[in-house]
């Protein structure tokens, strides 16, 4: 048995060549006229000659299959494991007479394979039997164990090959999707994660292999802002194994990752959670801007609405004014410089007047009074208006300037540029209030790109000087800002403002085609930055 034991071992020839080998060696042991190696097919409906030798003519044979189905007590003699000869199967012998055996003198070796029958050896004529002595026996079942443990071999080599492609295909599908992801046992142990969830959670690549192991929650919930939120989140998940759900969780970073997860069964038992991760914050942020533009733009209609029907309302009252006017003008005429009721009509004079001042700050917020625009150098307008609001500030409320060298002229009107300038910094001394604070008015040239014009839905991609007016002063809410430009709005209390400063400083940069833009936090202060376009013929002298 020297010699199958070096088959076995593949010592004298390459596996194929095996079942060759081991036929040949059979027959010239048993002095057999052929002898046939055949094994099942993979449904098990026929046999197939993988080698048959013909020692009288020294040639090998291979390919012939034979159907198995009937002669049940013939194959149930082999599933046992026991070699049945041809005398024992005659009706069998007279079927394969001349596909599956040459001779009625035959002896069937069955090769058993993890307790099934995977094929035979067929012996035939011998003229030593092969179940006579106990050698012989010996020979027999070491010549059937070769192709059992070659077909047991091949399996697992099968095996191994589709476990590898399927792990190679599962890790290749996770290393390719955009999305992390982490497995977890039950007891939240990492069993499983792909590169791309260290990415989102800035681990280091040669960190995978001791991540394997740890506990999800000693990896995650560092990272978040909320993480008694995500907690409880993640243990109701755990306490419902069939729980499928999906949560936004907001990072220290200030990212934003959808998680979703669903339980990890194996023969339909739940034995773990899949996690992936994926990074919207790209998404979050843009759906954000949508929704202030869209506010914004809404905010826009309404003030062109008011300003609409403001500069409607001023007009009609302007005619009434005039009429005023003309009558007053007529009674101071027909009563004598001395007469008592001219101080009346002084009085009446007055609030003509402001009327008429009232109504032209209306017509101005209304885009209906245009102004005078020229070019113009805005340091001297900028530095004017700063003197003259610094002689009117308290002490402790410091006034700071600074003006970018150089900077474009403007097509602009300058007494509505002193104008807007006073009623920012008033307003920015009012917010500061008997407070220790600073005003900051600042002006330089900036270009605006297309990202930066998403901001802001009147904001366009250009060049541009912008005036900033930054305070210390108690800020304001969300709710508050989205009125401050209404006319007749205000915080003030009565008998200190009219409301209409802001809706005249809003007014004035429409009419110069500029847009303004508000930030606010309450208790830390409030900046307006103007932007005033630059038109091409406006270089410095």
């Amino acid at each position: 048995m020297i010699e199958i034991d070096r088959i076995v071992a593949c010592q004298t020839s390459p596996p194929e060549e095996a079942p060759g080998r081991l036929t040949e060696l059979l027959a010239k042991r048993f002095k057999a006229l052929r002898v046939g190696l055949w094994l099942h097919t993979p449904d098990l409906t026929f046999l197939f000659c993988c080698d048959l030798f013909d020692l009288t003519k020294n040639k090998h044979h291979c390919g012939k299959e034979f159907a198995v189905a009937g002669h049940e007590a013939f194959w149930s003699q082999l599933r046992k494991g026991e070699p049945v000869a041809s005398a024992d199967a005659p009706a069998l012998n007279r079927t394969v007479s001349t596909d599956f055996a040459a001779s009625d003198d035959t002896f069937f070796a069955p090769i058993i394979v993890s307790g099934q029958l995977a094929g035979l050896i067929c012996i035939e004529h011998s003229s030593e039997a092969p179940h006579g002595s106990q050698d012989e026996r010996l020979w027999l079942k070491a010549a059937t164990d070769l192709p059992a443990s070659l077909i047991s071999t091949q399996q697992h080599i099968h095996s191994e090959t589709k476990l590898k492609q399927a792990i190679s295909l599962l890790s290749g599908t996770l290393e390719s999707i955009g999305e992390g992801i982490v497995v977890t046992t039950m007891d939240r142990t990492i069993t499983m994660a792909n590169r791309r969830f260290l990415e989102i959670f800035g681990l280091a690549t040669h960190d995978w292999h001791s991540l394997v192991g740890s506990n999800v929650r000693a990896v995650v919930l560092p990272m978040l802002k909320n993480p008694q939120q995500a907690r409880a989140d993640a243990d109701l998940l755990y306490e419902n194994p069939e729980r499928q759900a999906i949560h936004l969780l907001e990072l220290k970073d200030g990212r934003t990752i959808e998680r979703y997860s669903q339980p990890q069964r194996i023969d339909n038992q739940i034995v773990g959670r899949i996690f992936s991760y994926r990074d919207i914050s790209e998404r979050v942020h843009s759906e954000q801007i949508r929704v202030r533009l869209e506010h914004q733009l809404q905010q826009s209609q309404k003030l062109e609405a008011l300003g609409t029907l403001a500069g409607g309302i001023a007009h009609d009252f302007n005619n009434v004014l005039n009429v005023l006017t003309c009558n007053l003008e007529f009674l101071r005429s027909d009563l004598s410089p001395d007469h008592p009721g001219q101080t009346a009509l002084d009085d009446i004079g007055t609030a003509v007047h402001r009327a008429t001042e009232l109504v032209g700050k209306i017509l101005t917020f209304g885009r209906q009074q245009p102004g005078e625009r020229r070019l113009i150098e805005l340091q001297p307008v900028l530095l004017d208006a700063v003197k003259f609001i610094r002689t009117s500030l308290p002490a402790d409320i410091e006034l700071r300037t600074q003006v970018q060298e150089n900077i474009p002229r403007l097509l602009a009107d300058p007494t509505q540029i002193h104008q807007v300038l006073l009623n920012l910094c008033i307003n920015a001394w009012h917010a500061i209030g008997n407070h220790p604070g600073s005003i900051s008015v600042q002006a330089k040239s900036v270009t605006v790109s297309p990202l930066h014009a998403s901001t802001s839905p009147d904001l366009r991609i250009g060049d541009y000087v912008v005036v900033s007016v930054r305070d210390t002063g108690c800020g304001m809410d969300e709710a508050t800002l989205d009125h401050i430009f209404e006319p007749f709005f205000t915080t003030k209390i009565p008998g200190q403002g009219t409301g209409l400063g802001l809706s005249i400083v809003h007014g004035i940069m429409r009419a110069h085609q500029g847009t303004i833009i508000v930030s606010s936090v309450p208790n830390q202060g409030t900046e307006f930055l103007l932007y005033f376009p630059t038109p091409r013929d406006s270089a410095t002298d």
